[in-house]
């Protein structure tokens, strides 16, 4: 049994909470929050057309270097996989759940930082050997920047990240790049 005071007190720490989840700061917040979750999302996509634009560009590489940077490129596809399921999970409103979703977005972008230094080092090898490649991996170098910087507004995080050499900046300027024919020049 409760007591008549306890049974207030609950009440009056309940009053008093509701509209502090509905306040003008909390929706803010959230509307905020959930802006952040749609660029992510979108960025998600334009990396998913990067990786198809570098993956054609492969077949003009040496045997040693078309494995390097087709693993690299796998690297980049399943970091940015973990991250469209993460960000999928941090837009629900239960605790637990959005708890969940913070350690997934963790992980997503601890991934996400070790795809871009593979994507890094191998296009600096590429580099001199086959410039519509090196061109198609540093744009998918740029926008997984643009989706860790995402992911790590979305998670709460922070801390500013250097995105590493690449020529185009932006979001979504991959798009830009065009298609390959078959001898892999980008038209």
């Amino acid at each position: 049994m409760t007591s008549k005071t306890t049974r207030l007190a609950a009440a009056s720490l309940l009053a008093v909470a509701m509209p502090l989840t509905q306040s003008p700061t909390a929706v803010a917040v959230g509307a905020e929050r959930d802006a952040s979750l749609t660029l992510a999302r979108a960025q998600t996509d334009v990396i998913t057309r990067d990786i198809l634009l570098a993956a054609t560009h492969t077949t003009v590489l040496p045997a040693e270097l078309r494995t390097a940077t087709r693993d690299a490129i796998a690297s980049a596809q399943a970091a940015t996989t973990g991250a469209r399921d993460a960000l999928r999970d941090a837009g629900t409103s239960d605790p637990h759940a959005f708890w969940y979703a913070e350690v997934s977005l963790q992980d997503a972008l601890t991934a996400l930082e070790a795809a871009s230094a593979e994507i890094r080092h191998v296009a600096g090898r590429v580099s001199g050997t086959d410039e519509p490649t090196a061109f198609a991996l540093r744009a998918l170098l740029d926008d997984l920047g643009t989706l860790r910087d995402d992911v790590d507004g979305t998670s709460g995080r922070t801390a500013s990240r250097d995105r590493g050499a690449g020529d185009a900046v932006g979001r979504g300027h991959a798009a830009d790049a065009g298609t390959a024919d078959e001898s892999g020049t980008v038209a």
